[in-house]
């Protein structure tokens, strides 16, 4: 596959697959340019998520839930979800 080129989707077009895995596609209705800064803010609480991962309090249980949800909101805003 070139680097330009897009990998190939599943047939329901939910998926793509890349080295033989299924990863979720991003909506196509989604424009491009407000696509690529969704997929800025999805990393971003992905690694906040990472972060406050573990046992802990409760208010790490609280930072854990806050950048889970900002992580959900992302997904559901590139349309993984």
């Amino acid at each position: 596959m070139d680097g330009n080129a897009s990998p190939p989707l599943t047939p329901d077009g939910h998926h793509v697959v890349i080295g033989g895995r299924r990863w979720r596609a991003t909506d196509p209705a989604v424009p491009e340019d407000a696509s690529a800064r969704l997929r800025a803010h999805l990393m971003a609480a992905r690694r906040a998520v990472a972060a406050q991962a573990g046992p802990g309090t409760v208010t790490a249980y609280a930072r854990a839930w806050t950048a889970w949800t900002a992580w959900m909101t992302a997904l559901e805003a590139v349309g993984q979800r």
